[in-house]
């Protein structure tokens, strides 16, 4: 059976992840890239979807599969869950305002 590939929407979640992950190894993105000879503003585009062409969506891949594939889809799919939850809080509370009392 072929594996779907995780569905990462590329942006500020995915970006925040991996960032967060660095944090816990006590390393900054800055000094990961350097360390894995990988451009720094490369990489965060690849991981913005600012660069999305064949390269861009290559280097998302090694970017992530660096930081820890399992790791980062645990937090990003926490993460998306976490957004999604304050979304429809917003979305209930301009459809169904509380009264003043």
């Amino acid at each position: 059976m072929i594996e779907k590939p995780f569905p990462y929407q590329p942006g500020v979640i995915l970006y925040d992840v991996i960032i967060g992950l660095l944090r816990t190894r006590e390393t900054t993105f800055s000094a990961w890239c350097k360390e894995l000879q990988i451009g720094e503003s490369s990489a965060r585009n690849a991981l913005y979807g600012q660069s999305s062409g064949r390269r861009g969506q290559e280097l998302r891949e090694n970017v992530i599969e660096r930081a820890g594939r399992d790791l980062v889809e645990r937090a990003y799919s926490e993460r998306v869950n976490q957004h999604a939850s304050s979304v429809a809080e917003a979305l209930q509370s301009r459809l169904h305002p509380r009264r003043a009392p």
